[in-house]
């Protein structure tokens, strides 16, 4: 059993956290900000607020996000909702060293100055961890004598030639989420990708609505679907956030915006220690289903098993991500 400084790992008894590593970035939204981990503002990941009297951490600062995942609907269909359970300073298990170097100079610059020193080149850093060109001839001409910023260039210089650079780990966007299977589905390659994907619904609250949306990708996503295939069956998932947008044709506004986890694994949960306990409902739902297969079963014996619950369908929005 999970000891009670473990508990905020859990949400309605069942293991829902998340951990994000990256820049803060602050809009006009007074409900969230973003966590950058890329130099393409799209991927930004929204983290939203447990009350609009939450302090937001510093504008453009490096933190680590930790948080609880719930679902909501949008205009784009069904989408995870990342809500901040805690901020701190990252940690050397989140990121490596250059990002720690990187950390360093974040946090002795002014957010205004950095804000405009990183004009449109957005991050600082390429995805190998190596500082980019045009950020270091900004600090030089912006001001030679600051001592931040000649801290900043000779850390530089001693550290470029070394090995010790690299992008965000994989420590940096780790979700690990524990719940019952409230339907799945599989979703046929496209002419440009190789393998088909997995969509599966998690649930962690009585209400089917509140389901989390799992994509499972891999080569091995049908042999997995089918080990899931009956609704109820409790398992665990240690994945990654991702989000997608797709722009419309003319270039105006976005057709689509949605956040996802995305796996290539799915695992038993371990009830005590991903499932501290089994609620009323799932009991229930299970057998509502079974119910529901024999019936089908008694009916059309050749009809082939029931693979999600009572409303089915699919989200086109998440079906199309990636």
């Amino acid at each position: 059993m999970a000891g009670a400084n473990a508990n905020f790992r859990f949400v309605n008894a069942m293991l829902n956290i998340g951990y994000l590593t990256g820049a803060i970035v602050i809009t006009e939204e007074r409900d969230r900000f973003y966590v950058r981990q890329t130099g393409n503002e799209q991927l930004d990941i929204p983290v939203f607020l447990p009350n609009l009297g939450y302090r937001m951490p510093p504008r453009n600062s490096i933190k680590t996000v930790v948080v609880h995942c719930y679902s909501h609907i949008t205009d784009s269909g069904t989408s995870v909702k990342p809500v901040v359970v805690s901020v701190s300073d990252p940690s050397v298990l989140t990121m490596p060293p250059m990002s720690n170097f990187l950390l360093g100079f974040r946090n002795k610059i002014s957010s205004e100055k950095l804000e405009h020193l990183m004009g449109e080149i957005k991050l600082p850093y390429h995805r190998d961890g190596s500082i980019k060109k045009e950020f270091l001839d900004l600090l030089k001409e912006e001001n030679s004598q600051d001592e931040a910023i000649s801290a900043i260039i000779e850390m530089y210089e001693m550290t470029r030639g070394s090995n010790r650079t690299g992008a965000l780990d994989n420590n940096g966007n780790r979700v690990m989420i524990a719940g019952f299977v409230d339907r799945r589905s599989y979703v046929p390659p496209n002419e440009y990708q190789e393998h088909g994907h997995g969509r599966v619904d998690i649930r962690q609250h009585e209400e089917r609505d509140k389901s989390l949306p799992i994509r499972l990708v891999g080569s091995q996503v049908r042999p997995q679907l089918e080990r899931v295939k009956h609704p109820g069956v409790a398992i665990k998932v240690a994945g990654r956030l991702r989000r997608k947008i797709v722009p419309a044709p003319d270039g105006q506004g976005i057709i689509s915006d949605v956040v996802y986890i995305e796996t290539d694994l799915l695992q038993r949960a371990n009830q005590g220690q991903d499932i501290l306990s089994v609620p009323g409902w799932i009991t229930t739902y299970r057998d509502e289903m079974l119910r529901r297969r024999e019936a089908v079963a008694k009916q059309s014996p050749d009809t082939a098993p029931i693979e999600g619950g009572p409303t089915g369908g699919s989200d086109e929005a998440l079906d199309n991500a990636g």
